[in-house]
């Protein structure tokens, strides 16, 4: 290297070490300027304003930059951070030098302001002027931007008010803290416990003081609050030690109490005498408020009184002991044990424990135990004389039994008219009697004896003796039931014996069975010795025997009734089958009904119900009278046959009601004609009762296999077959009394039976009537026997009667059916009426065969069928035309079709008239189809014509309904009417008219409906819209929408009279605005009602945490030191205040369960949610609350949370319920205006 190249190396070298020296000091110089800045920048607040603070952070962060890179040794760098952070820190000193002077005037302003309301031109006046001056100076400064000097200036302002109202602050502060000695000579004193509100009340005077001091600066007001709250807090700690010397002398003076009680003027009246002395010296010092005194010489009366009860209790326990031990013997020598097993161990038990826990010194359990001992005592005694006196009661009501049944044998045997059955018997009767009653006084002589044991308390032998005196009566009343059962016996044997010579084992067999089986029971108790039910045997058997004569005497006289009532059934005067359609009488004296059971009969049914109510029977409604006599018709073939009358016929028609052949005129809307194209098929009768003599077929009932077949006849004589030989078995005595009267019942229901019988058997009729006389000989003179065959006898004579009758009958009807049928063949029936033609000459043929076999029942029945039959084949076509002519005028067909129907009627008397002669029958037949083609003719076009008259009708009506508004008030209806006429009057067709004329009826009925119902449609919303008026106004409607009822009475009258003027969308319209408007007075009456409601239970939180407010309003850090004790244990926490946690606790829940309750309107359903979580939180504070009693259980962590959350959830509580009430706030105007008539007239 050359010299000149080292030169140039050194000198570079020297100017990096002057530059690098440069820079370190230009940094240190703006890090300082910087630092400066800052530091005053600090100084006036420039972090707080929001014009100053980012450029402050700005600064703050380039500084600590600078500092950080200048301890790298970065001068550079440092430098130019340095830089920034100057320009940045002085950019913050601009921005906060307006805002901090304002600030300092503002507070020289306030100190000047504070040094003027505490009189501090009266403390120093010159200073307070210099303090204004200088303010005013500031302000001027302010004014001119000079803001430096102006805050030196307000700061200068502020010294001279501190330095002003130094003597002021010292006397308050020191107020202050004498105020605070005395607060806390109030706690030493325990006045949390007995002054609560005023402990409260001082905290509360103390830190209203601390703020008038040091946040309102007030200091003279605060010397004068501070002195009020020392006066508060003396009388206080005064008060505090009354209370608690009150409630010391009420603590000894309930020890003295308990020693008194524990018997100490016994056991220990010295010591009582002493502690009432040193307690009433107590009281003089209480009285004279020397109250130091008294809670000093209390604490040394205590153990006094503690002393004197531990004595009481121990002497009195040792008497307990020995009183126990004492009735221990004595109950031992009454044997208790034999009559109470294990109550003497219980007092045992007692006495062990007492004696263990006394010598353990547990003096209080040991006397409990003693007590318990001697209370067991005296249950025992109790139960003993109980078992006495439950002796004696038993053995005096044993006694008296004994001597009531004694007497009562001895007025039964000794009654005058009593004979005597056998001297023998009757000797050893007087024998036994005597022996019982000297055991009935022996009886006598122990129960005294137990009397008077007992009331010598000698339960024992007054037990024994009362069961001795009960064993001897209940001996007596068994002799005396033995000798009475033994004599009823003999006298009830008798009288069965001359039972069953009346025949009472056939006709009475149920019951004199019965009778025997308990003769036989009575002597079997007898052989067992157990005569009081021997006796009561005996008189259950007296009372059945008594039910075989009656049942003797109910037979004949049911016999004889059932003969009676035949007797005049036959001679036309009783009740007879009714007209078709009605109901026949019951027959006497049978116990079967159509349907196999009683309860099938209506009547029976009615007449069982009012039997079983204690009612008597009904008699049998008769629906109809039948005579014998006349019956007038319209001549026609055979037209006076009265079996030719279609009402005749077994199963009821609707053909014509005289005989065949009679044409009455129909009422109007009578059925007077058959269904068309069909005839009731008939039943033949061919047997009355299956056991019915004169008979050997059954019945054929309609629905029988082939028209009228009668089913295969039984073997000749099978019903009434009683040969004794070839196996046969003869009925007994009541299967032949049941055939017997089965034959004579269906005589009787039968008219034309009857009639036969009195036409061609008016003898038999006659010596039935004999037979009744008999019967009612043998009745009276109890002769059941010779009146039951009487009354059979007669009905036997009337069944042979009825089989001769109905084979004179059957022969004349034969003859002629057999007319008809030929007649009827002559015409062509069977071409035009094959089925009845076949139908009637079948049923002749059988007659004849029933003839020919002897069934004369069934050929008079076959032949009076087969008549009939014929007579429908002849005019088949005649009665077809006239029952479709007598249907069309049910339709008006005298209206729309009368020529036609005048026609077919002339034309089917003229085929009638030709029908009757066998040489025109032919033509005759012609002329009746003719005549039905015109009859239906005829009543298509009635039919069309009636669619049409209705259908009018009913637009007619409909028409009438819209004029009445029912397109308003019935809109639902009208709309459906509508449909249906539609249709309706699509679905018809001639043919089709019954199933449409079933609509039509329905829509007639329901426009009727409509048309009178829709005014009662107005009206009655009108009705239930007053209601409901009236309702809300007497619930105070009018109070806070007043005009709103107005408005809702008027639109009512309104509707009313559009309504009345035929104004119907008017009236509608007001109708439902009334409406409305009356729903939405509800709903806000509801709201209303409901906000009340709500006030009340927030009225009722608020009273109950006023009551708990001691506790309520502490600080939670002060809870929290209670719950430590010194030592470091856990403590539980019982505040005074005006409600317990407990009664808080149930306060709040009471409120809660109403609350949830409450039915809130539907706008209100957030508000009731809100107030129920409101409730919800003090409910749940109320819990943690009553947690404080059992604080010394819980860990210090668990304890600390229980208590900040039950005060977290009390101010949320206050918090909700402040928002709350708001909201309850009715914001509408609530102005009492004019009320409104309750009533509206329409």
């Amino acid at each position: 290297m050359n010299k000149s190249n080292l030169a140039a190396l050194v000198a570079a070298t020297v100017g990096i070490l002057v530059l690098g020296g440069c820079s370190k000091q230009r940094a240190e110089i703006k890090i300082n300027t910087a630092t400066e800045n800052i530091k005053k920048a600090t100084e006036w607040q420039a972090g707080t304003f929001n014009e100053s603070k980012s450029a402050f952070e700005a600064a703050s962060k380039a500084l600590k930059e600078a500092q950080g890179l200048r301890d790298g040794q970065q001068y550079s760098q440092a430098l130019t951070v340095a830089a920034d952070a100057v320009k940045q820190s002085q950019e913050a000193l601009n921005q906060a030098k307006t805002r901090f002077a304002d600030d300092q005037k503002t507070k020289a302003r306030k100190a000047v302001e504070v040094a003027r309301i505490n009189d501090g031109q009266t403390e120093n006046a010159k200073l307070f002027e210099e303090a204004q001056a200088n303010l005013t100076k500031a302000d001027e400064k302010y004014a001119k931007q000079k803001y430096e000097d102006s805050i030196t200036l307000s700061q200068t302002t502020q010294n001279q008010v501190d330095q002003l109202l130094a003597s002021l602050k010292n006397k308050a502060e020191n107020k202050l803290q004498e105020l605070t000695a005395k607060i806390k000579e109030l706690e030493d004193a325990k006045g949390r416990d007995f002054m609560g509100n005023a402990v409260i009340k001082s905290n509360e005077s103390q830190k209203a003081i601390e703020a008038k001091i040091s946040n309102d600066r007030d200091y003279k007001q605060a010397i004068i609050m501070a002195s009020t709250a020392i006066n508060d807090t003396e009388l206080a700690i005064t008060e505090t030690k009354k209370k608690r010397s009150k409630q010391e002398l009420e603590g000894l003076e309930s020890k003295i109490s308990e020693a008194i009680a524990e018997e100490a003027p016994i056991f220990a009246p010295d010591q009582l005498k002493t502690c009432q002395d040193a307690f009433e010296e107590l009281l003089r010092n209480f009285y004279e408020n020397q109250f130091d005194t008294v809670l000093g010489a209390a604490e040394q009366l205590k153990p006094k009184v503690n002393q004197l009860i531990t004595v009481t209790r121990i002497e009195a326990t040792k008497d307990k002991i020995n009183n126990v031990e004492s009735g221990i013997r004595k109950l031992n020598d009454q044997t208790v044990e034999q009559y109470l097993p294990g109550r003497i161990k219980v007092m045992e038990d007692y006495l062990a424990q007492a004696k263990d826990l006394f010598a353990n010194n547990e003096f209080d359990n040991a006397k409990e135990q003693a007590s318990r001992g001697l209370i067991e005592q005296d249950r025992i005694v109790a139960s003993f004389d109980a078992l006495a006196e439950k002796a004696i009661q038993d053995a005096e009501r044993a006694y008296n039994a004994a001597k009531s049944t004694y007497e009562r044998m001895g007025q039964i045997f000794n009654a005058p008219g009593n004979k005597v059955t056998d001297p023998r018997l009757d000797a050893r009767r007087v024998t036994e009697s005597a022996n019982l009653g000297s055991k009935l006084d022996s009886a006598l002589v122990e129960f005294k004896l137990s009397n008077d044991n007992r009331s010598n308390k000698q339960f024992k032998k007054s037990i024994e003796e009362a069961k001795e005196a009960q064993s001897i009566s209940d001996a007596v009343v068994n002799g005396t039931f033995g000798v009475v059962a033994q004599h009823a016996l003999l006298e009830i044997q008798d009288q069965v014996s001359e039972l069953e010579r009346q025949r009472a084992r056939d006709r009475a067999a149920t019951q004199l069975t019965n009778v025997q089986k308990l003769v036989e029971d009575t002597q079997k108790l007898l052989a067992e010795n157990q005569n009081r039910e021997a006796a009561q045997m005996a008189a259950k058997t007296r009372a059945e025997l008594e039910n075989v004569k009656q049942e003797l005497a109910r037979i004949s006289n049911k016999k004889r009734n059932e003969a009676d009532f035949m007797i005049r059934r036959l001679e036309g005067g009783a009740s007879a089958t009714p007209a078709a359609g009605g109901r026949g009488p019951r027959v006497l004296g049978t116990n079967e009904s159509p349907g196999g059971s009683d309860l099938n009969n209506k009547e029976m049914m009615f007449d069982s119900q009012e039997l079983a109510a204690g009612l008597p029977a009904r008699e049998s409604v008769v629906v109809a009278q039948v005579s014998i006599g006349a019956n007038p018709t319209a001549q026609g073939y055979e037209g006076n046959d009265k079996n030719l009358s279609n009402r005749r016929l077994p199963g009821g028609t609707y053909m014509t009601d005289g005989p065949a052949g009679s044409q009455p005129n129909p009422e109007p809307g009578a059925k007077t004609g058959m269904i068309i194209g069909t005839r009731p098929e008939p039943t033949i009768r061919t047997r009355d009762r299956a056991e019915g003599a004169g008979s050997n077929a059954s019945y054929e009932g309609s629905g029988a296999p082939g028209p009228f077949v009668a089913r295969p006849a039984a073997p000749q004589g099978g019903a009434q077959a009683m040969s004794v030989g070839g196996g046969a078995t003869i009925p007994d005595a009541a299967t032949q009394a049941d055939q017997l009267r089965s034959e004579v019942a269906s005589i009787l229901s039968d008219d034309r039976r009857v009639r036969d019988v009195l036409a061609y058997e008016p003898a038999s009729i006659e010596r039935a009537r004999q037979k009744l006389e008999d019967a009612d000989k043998a009745i009276k003179t109890a002769d059941y026997n010779a009146a039951i065959t009487a009354a059979e006898d007669a009905q036997r004579i009337i069944v042979e009667a009825e089989l001769r009758s109905a084979k004179v009958a059957a022969t004349k009807n034969l003859k002629i059916a057999a007319k008809r049928i030929n007649l009827a063949q002559s015409a062509g029936s069977i071409m035009f009426a094959p089925a009845q033609i076949s139908e009637a000459i079948n049923l002749f043929d059988q007659a004849k065969g029933f003839m020919q076999r002897g069934e004369y029942l069934e050929a008079r029945d076959a032949s009076e069928q087969a008549m009939i039959a014929a007579e429908d084949a002849r005019l088949y076509n005649v009665n077809k035309a006239r029952d479709l002519a007598s249907l069309s005028l049910r339709y008006s067909g005298w209206k729309a079709a009368h020529p036609m129907l005048v026609e077919a009627e002339n034309t089917a008397a003229g085929a009638e008239q030709l029908l009757n002669n066998p040489d025109t029958a032919l033509q005759g037949q012609e002329c009746a189809k003719q005549a039905v083609c015109l009859a239906q003719m005829a009543l298509d076009k009635a039919r069309d014509f009636t669619y049409q008259e209705r259908i009018d009708n009913i637009y007619r009506a409909l028409n009438q309904a819209l004029r009445a508004g029912a397109n308003y008030f019935n809109v639902t209806e009208v709309k459906a009417l509508i449909a249906e006429i539609s249709e309706t009057r699509d679905e018809y067709f001639t043919r089709n008219y019954d199933a449409v004329e079933l609509k039509l009826r329905d829509i007639e009925a329901r426009l009727a409906r409509v048309i009178e119902t829709t005014p009662l449609v107005l009206e009655q919303n009108l009705v239930e819209v007053t209601e409901k008026l009236n309702a809300l106004v007497e619930a105070g409607a009018e109070k806070y929408m007043a005009q709103e009822v107005d408005d809702v009475k008027s639109l009512m009258n309104r509707s009313v009279i559009d309504f009345r003027k035929k104004d119907f969308y008017s009236s509608y319209s007001n109708l439902k605005n009334a409406i409305k408007l009356t729903d939405t007075i509800e709903e806000k009456l509801q709201e209303q009602v409901y906000f009340d409601a709500v006030t009340e239970l927030l009225s009722q939180l608020d009273k109950a945490m006023i009551q708990y407010a001691t506790v309520i309003d502490y600080d939670p850090a002060f809870i929290k030191k209670l719950t430590s004790l010194p030592n470091g244990q856990q403590a539980s926490i019982n505040l005074a205040a005006k409600m317990n946690p407990n009664e808080f606790k149930d306060a709040v829940t009471d409120i809660y369960l109403r609350a949830i309750h409450l039915k809130p309107p539907p706008a209100q359903e957030g508000t009731h949610q809100e107030f129920l979580v409101t409730i919800k939180f003090a409910r749940a504070a109320a819990d943690n609350f009553q947690k404080l009693y059992i604080m010394d259980q819980l860990s210090r962590k668990d304890s600390y949370d229980i208590i900040d959350t039950a005060y977290n959830q009390i101010k949320r509580c206050k918090q909700m319920r402040s928002e709350i009430q708001i909201k309850l706030i009715d914001p509408m105007s609530r102005t009492k205006l004019i009320q409104a008539e309750k009533i509206v007239n329409y």
